[in-house]
């Protein structure tokens, strides 16, 4: 084994077996992201981002988790702004 010196994650060298999902877990993608993350995502200031969230209107998709935290979910997060596409004329 040797660790990744970028990170600190140990690196397993064996050959991955049939079936061995160690290794994905280190490369799933987030289910959501906080705020800071996903402002940089979409290309918005966090403060453009906390109002495009309490402006109800947006339908901006978001997860309030015990009255403080706030995650916005990863796929939805792609289709509201997908959906939000302007096309060329």
């Amino acid at each position: 084994m040797r660790t990744d010196s970028r990170n600190g994650v140990l690196l397993d060298s064996a050959p991955k077996a049939p079936g061995d999902e160690r290794d994905d877990l280190f490369r799933m993608e987030p289910l959501a992201l906080r705020p800071a993350a996903a402002a940089k995502a979409i290309g918005v200031s966090r403060r453009v981002l906390c109002s495009m969230t309490a402006d109800r209107s947006l339908g901006l998709p978001h997860v309030r988790i015990g009255g403080k935290l706030i995650l916005y979910p990863v796929r939805e997060l792609r289709e509201w702004l997908a959906a939000r596409l302007e096309r060329p004329r």
